[in-house]
């Protein structure tokens, strides 16, 4: 038996719809809308921190008794027009929370440039690879084509990407910053009503803080706020000159894009991915422009 039908058994749950979402379920009955987590085992210890250090954005499980799963009420939201920006307050208060300060070695300090150096690197050879494949054609079919005429849109934002890893190891600044990161930071895992709160904890876990931004950012880059999402979160906790950098960099690397599906789907996502790359770096390029104002 799945633990999704075990817990239909143990709560009684009249189900009238079953939704599949992107992390996780939705059921639907006539009075309650839940929403259903697989695995949810790190939830007891996150939630005793919660408890700890005050953290008021979470909600408790209903199975309490039972962590192979979460069960939660789902709260539709109420006040869209200031979820973005409830959210990002929460995220960043979650950090300042749990944020500590880990004293690298010039190795530890070596060991993360050369792993972004490496991550960046792998991108470059994909796509260079990937073109000269490519031009082996004589009439390359038109999402091939797509890729060709766009390429030094790709490159210059994989070079954009070395760039600001460089500027950040230049700074040498062994003192790194991390807090407890929520991987899941996209709209659709925070609830905005009466209570407002996240609703998936699962892979928490402390790292560089700068991570949960860029992971919020490549979710959330089309929004048209993204530019004040990112000044109210600096209000709570500032990122100093090598952390921007730092920011800067992982979310100039641009997406691979394989060529597995079917032509349109291809031409579309290729689409997205240069649409990404393009508001990205007007995002880079507006902060740089605030950061000389304030240098003056």
């Amino acid at each position: 038996m799945s633990k999704l039908h075990e817990c239909f058994l143990k709560y009684s749950l009249s189900v009238q719809k079953i939704q599949y979402c992107s992390h996780y379920i939705l059921i639907y009955t006539e009075k309650q809308i839940y929403l259903f987590l697989e695995n949810d085992i790190q939830r007891n210890h996150i939630f005793s921190l919660f408890k700890e250090i005050n953290y008021p954005f979470y909600q408790q499980a209903i199975n309490q008794d039972d962590d192979t799963y979460g069960l939660y009420l789902f709260h539709e939201d109420q006040f869209i027009d200031f979820k973005g920006k409830i959210m990002i307050q929460a995220l960043a208060y979650l950090h300042q929370k749990t944020l500590i300060i880990n004293s690298y070695s010039e190795q530890q300090l070596l060991d993360l440039y050369h792993s972004i150096q490496k991550k960046i690197q792998s991108v470059l050879d994909y796509y260079e690879n990937l073109l000269d494949y490519i031009q082996s054609f004589s009439f390359p079919r038109i999402d091939y084509y797509c890729l060709i005429i766009n390429i030094s849109i790709i490159f210059q934002s994989i070079y954009q990407a070395f760039y600001y890893l460089d500027e950040w190891y230049h700074h040498k600044n062994r003192d790194i910053r991390k807090a407890l990161l929520i991987p899941n930071s996209d709209f659709d895992n925070f609830c905005y009503s009466k209570n407002s709160y996240f609703y998936d904890f699962r892979g928490c876990k402390e790292d560089l803080l700068v991570y949960d931004f860029v992971s919020f950012y490549r979710c959330n880059y089309d929004k048209d706020n993204m530019k004040n999402l990112f000044l109210e979160y600096q209000k709570t906790l500032p990122y100093s000159m090598d952390e921007k950098e730092l920011l800067f960099c992982l979310i100039s690397i641009p997406n691979i894009v394989s060529f597995e599906s079917s032509i349109y789907h291809n031409t579309v996502r290729l689409t997205k991915e240069f649409d990404y790359i393009k508001k990205t770096e007007m995002f880079v390029s507006e902060e740089n422009k605030e950061d000389e104002k304030t240098d003056e």
